[in-house]
């Protein structure tokens, strides 16, 4: 299986929209947002992966109801860090600020986060994941990541 993995999109639609075309193409599973997505115009463009998207709140997402209602009104997920869940077998935690300190690793297959615009690949167990910043605002560099489950192996794409 295949997972997106984005973060810190920033309302930069035009990157947002070029990472899901690459997304649909890669025929990903599902897609997880680590916050930072700001206004609640991104979330039809999330939509239109049309894949189930999971997403937790950012430091930057202060609108934070209309968020909610329309994840909701496109039947997507996003929640309060971290969010714990698990999909088909594989246990994920979703953050937005990471910190070690948080939670039980053993527990988890796959921890993803952002907030530092930087991409990180962790490898280990679990597999400890920060995409970079989509909106490409800070570093000049709008990247995401590509997760393949099968092997664990992890492709950071740019825009």
């Amino acid at each position: 299986m295949k997972i997106g993995i984005i973060a810190d999109s920033h309302d930069r639609l035009s990157t947002l929209k070029k990472a899901i075309k690459i997304l649909k193409m890669e025929n990903v599973e599902f897609l997880l947002h680590a916050g930072d997505i700001i206004a609640p115009f991104v979330v039809p463009i999330l939509a239109e992966s049309g894949v189930p998207v999971y997403a937790v709140y950012g430091n930057n997402d202060g609108e934070r109801k209309g968020l909610k209602e329309a994840f909701a009104k496109y039947n997507l997920r996003i929640e309060e860090p971290p969010f714990r869940f698990v999909y088909k077998d594989l246990r994920i935690t979703l953050f937005h600020e990471f910190s070690e300190n948080e939670f039980d690793a053993k527990e988890n297959d796959l921890i993803v986060f952002g907030h530092t615009h930087k991409p990180e690949i962790i490898e280990g167990n679990p597999l400890i994941l920060n995409p970079g910043e989509l909106c490409g605002w800070v570093y000049g560099r709008s990247t995401f990541m590509l997760l393949d489950t099968v092997n664990m192996k992890t492709v950071l794409k740019e825009v």
